[in-house]
């Protein structure tokens, strides 16, 4: 165990490529929780409703599934690492215009969705294109690794996030905090421009239409039955996700916990809390089945996310967010390395494409009908009948990737 950690930790620290992307990706993370924390809470303060909060995630939730499939395909035909780039360059120039109109008292909810909208078109664009680069950046044999070490920007990202975001809310207006949210994306497009690829950049396929493509990159994702069912079940499983995570919880520690915009963010701290340890946990023990292992981090997801309809106090309600959080990197990692090992690389863009387009959908469900559960049987009792609904779905899946193999 011991071992496998320092052989981690050595190869991190002697390849600049997994530096760069350390540190970049972080920024990233930070800056997306950042912003979706204050999305979040400004939309709660000016609504008090958990239906309109469903509905503006769903709003800039909607590039993922509505453009992400185009994104996947352009991933496939041009420079991976320019799009990463301007994508981020993009995304810090939308971010600092919020905190421009709220200080000469020109920003409002329209125009903040607005903005928010465009700011997660240009994250939905650079997935894809990031998804698919790994194996341009390091050897195929180091992509297990490199996914969880990405997958630990992820974590600590998602932890700083919150953490400031609560400290600086005591301090800082709201739309202020998209500040720190342009820094962090300017430091990523630098550090992707400083990657040293593995091979010249070219273009995998040219002269075939968006249809041909989207097609290719279906019928390779067909092909392999286990990855085909396991992203299915991400869609299925996706609701469960968005219903708890953006819709219940602000209610959940608003209105059951008294709580403030503080309290949820460190709710949010902590939740990225356990998916950190799980995601050292993974660095140290690997993942020997990676399909039972997403399988599994959403029997953590669902089960943990119900047993907050039983919570008595914050503190325990947090030491269950803490649990509920386990299950995200055997999800993430999972699915990120099968994609990467299982399908040709001039296929990987359209592959990560679709793969979000089914889970956007899921998200886009869940926050659909997310709000209006809550609002009409409460937080406590949609926490309970997420739980019921996550076990018998994983159950249907397990056996038919069972079979699949």
């Amino acid at each position: 165990m011991l071992e496998q950690t320092n052989k981690l930790l050595e190869w991190a620290r002697l390849e600049r490529n997994v530096q760069l992307m350390w540190l970049g990706r972080t920024c990233t993370f930070f800056a997306e929780q950042t912003a979706e924390i204050a999305l979040i809470w400004f939309t709660w303060q000016l609504t008090k409703s958990s239906s309109q909060v469903g509905l503006i995630i769903f709003l800039v939730r909607m590039p993922f599934w509505a453009f992400g499939w185009l994104a996947g395909i352009y991933a496939d035909r041009f420079s991976r690492q320019r799009i990463v780039i301007s994508a981020n360059v993009v995304g810090a120039m939308l971010a600092g215009l919020i905190p421009m109109l709220y200080v000469f008292n020109l920003l409002n909810f329209v125009l903040l969705a607005i903005l928010a909208f465009l700011f997660s078109l240009s994250r939905a664009i650079e997935q894809p294109a990031l998804g698919a680069q790994i194996p341009d950046i390091v050897p195929v044999e180091r992509i297990p690794m490199m996914n969880t070490v990405l997958d630990n920007t992820k974590r600590i990202g998602r932890l700083l996030g919150p953490l400031l975001s609560s400290l600086l809310q005591i301090v800082f207006a709201v739309p202020l905090l998209y500040v720190f949210v342009a820094v962090a994306l300017a430091i990523m497009s630098i550090c992707s421009h400083s990657l040293k690829l593995q091979e010249p950049l070219r273009q995998f396929k040219t002269g075939s239409s968006i249809w041909e493509d989207l097609s290719a990159g279906w019928q390779v994702l067909r092909a392999n039955r286990q990855l085909f069912l396991t992203v299915i079940c991400f869609a299925f499983y996706n609701p469960v996700y968005a219903v708890a995570y953006w819709v219940l919880l602000p209610r959940f520690f608003s209105l059951e916990m008294g709580g403030t915009g503080s309290v949820y963010s460190l709710a949010i701290a902590f939740f990225s809390i356990g998916a950190l340890i799980s995601n050292l946990a993974i660095g140290v023990f690997g993942i020997r089945t990676k399909h039972r292992s997403v399988l599994l981090g959403f029997v953590f997801v669902g089960f943990g996310f119900s047993l907050l309809s039983i919570a008595p106090n914050t503190p325990s309600a947090i030491c269950i967010v803490v649990l509920a959080a386990i299950g995200i990197p055997l999800m993430d990692i999972g699915i990120a390395s099968l994609i990467n090992e299982c399908i040709p690389r001039e296929h990987q863009g359209k592959v990560f494409a679709l793969f979000r387009y089914f889970a956007e959908i899921g998200l886009a469900i869940g926050l659909l009908i997310g709000g209006f559960l809550a609002d009409k049987i409460g937080s406590r009792a949609s926490f309970a009948f997420l739980g019921a609904y996550i076990l018998p779905l994983v159950g249907v899946f397990a056996w038919g990737i069972r079979r699949a193999s």
